[in-house]
């Protein structure tokens, strides 16, 4: 009914009655066999458990890309003796550098070798056979918590008592010396001493958790840890361009390209522009753009193609001209579009269940005036008209005009 394995969340669970046992032979026995296995690790894998500092990389990314480390994320599990020697940023505290990669939450996992107590938390100082760091367990009952494990609504009324009362007991014991616990947390700093502020712990009832372990770390470190952080291609190019910018004072296209794009959406968004051909557009924004010559046109050329991608902006075609349409205005793509839909609708196989955007876009494209306008443009007008309730989404993807 009960099961042996105890469970602690973030804020711990225990009573401030703590009793201490010896250290049975059994543990005993299978420490020994643990720190055996400890000291013959270097030479099996080659990788010394201890040697983190000497090794760590000086070369850092930006601390705003830090977030696309898989590892900055994620309870990594490490050998206390790493953690404790990882190098602490002193630009952001709270945050370690092992290597190149940037963490700050761990996973240990050790026997207990000492126990305090107060009225807050309980401090569990854990071995692993590579080094002993405090572990931070808060009180449950200090944060007014219930156990969600703790539900006998579905026991005989007889043994709801009886069962709670176990419960309690377990909860509350805590740990004890020479028990076998696994710590997931985070790494701070108490009394210029470093520790891990548990988020979870529990005890392990199988002393060959630890071995398991100790076998699995030196492969999660040769083919993880001690790789290097590398950025995706774009980030590390965008972060190559601005410093350059920065050393020689020359901007690149993309900050020309940018740097028109939010030039044009700004004059838009003041002039209450609808319609504008890209001669006269140009000529508007010549001022106010920093690239010149041929390569301004390029800048303005590229710009718009970005905007016409994200929806913001379509190309309609005429006789003599080409005319640039801001969708964030009622637009001719607009009037055209719920036409088009509205004619679909009359149709049996749409009456009822709607259009795809899909259709809309090709039924569209069929037409001579936006014979080339992109998917994104016709998504912004059906949004504008579900705005303004001149059409209802049927579907996720699918559109119908309201009946009359």
């Amino acid at each position: 009914m009960m099961s042996n394995k105890r469970m602690f969340d973030g804020q711990g669970s225990m009573s401030n009655k703590m009793t201490s046992r010896p250290v049975e032979e059994e543990t005993r026995t299978t420490r020994d066999v643990c720190n055996i296995y400890v000291s013959g690790t270097t030479e099996m894998f080659g990788h010394p458990p201890n040697e983190t500092s000497n090794s760590m990389s000086e070369g850092l990314h930006p601390t705003k890309t830090w977030g696309l480390d898989y590892y900055f994320m994620i309870f990594n599990k490490m050998y206390i003796a790493d953690v404790l020697q990882m190098r602490e940023n002193t630009m952001f505290p709270g945050t370690y550098l092992y290597r190149s990669h940037p963490l700050f939450k761990v996973d240990v996992m050790g026997v207990v070798v000492k126990v305090e107590q107060n009225h807050t938390c309980f401090t569990y100082t854990v071995d692993d056979g590579t080094g002993v760091i405090p572990c931070c367990c808060w009180r449950k009952e200090f944060f007014n918590m219930s156990d969600p494990g703790c539900d006998w609504s579905g026991l005989p009324t007889d043994l709801r008592g009886l069962a709670a009362g176990i419960a309690d007991h377990k909860t509350h014991e805590g740990y004890v010396l020479g028990d076998l616990i696994q710590v997931r947390g985070k790494v701070k700093m108490f009394r210029d001493q470093r520790e891990v502020v548990a988020t979870y712990h529990t005890r392990l009832d199988d002393p060959m958790e630890e071995v398991l372990r100790l076998a699995e770390l030196p492969k999660i470190y040769r083919k993880n840890y001690d790789q290097p952080f590398q950025l995706p291609h774009k980030v590390a190019r965008e972060i190559d361009c601005n410093r350059r910018e920065t050393v020689t004072g020359v901007l690149s296209k993309e900050s020309l390209v940018l740097q028109a794009k939010n030039t044009m959406t700004d004059y838009f968004l003041e002039n209450q522009i609808r319609e504008i051909t890209p001669d006269s557009l140009l000529r508007e924004i010549d001022s106010k753009l920093l690239s010149a010559g041929e390569q301004k046109k390029q800048c303005v050329q590229d710009a718009l193609t970005r905007l016409e991608n994200a929806g913001l902006v379509c190309v309609r075609r005429e006789k003599q001209r080409y005319v640039l349409e801001v969708l964030t205005h009622p637009s001719a793509l607009q009037k055209t579009l719920y036409d088009i839909l509205d004619k679909q609708c009359s149709k049996s196989k749409h009456a009822d269940v709607g259009c795809h955007f899909l259709h809309l876009h090709q039924e569209v494209c069929r037409t001579f005036q936006y014979a080339k306008v992109k998917i994104n443009a016709v998504r912004t007008c059906l949004t504008r008209l579900e705005e303004h309730s001149d059409v209802i989404r049927t579907t996720v993807d699918r559109y119908r005009t309201v009946p009359s």
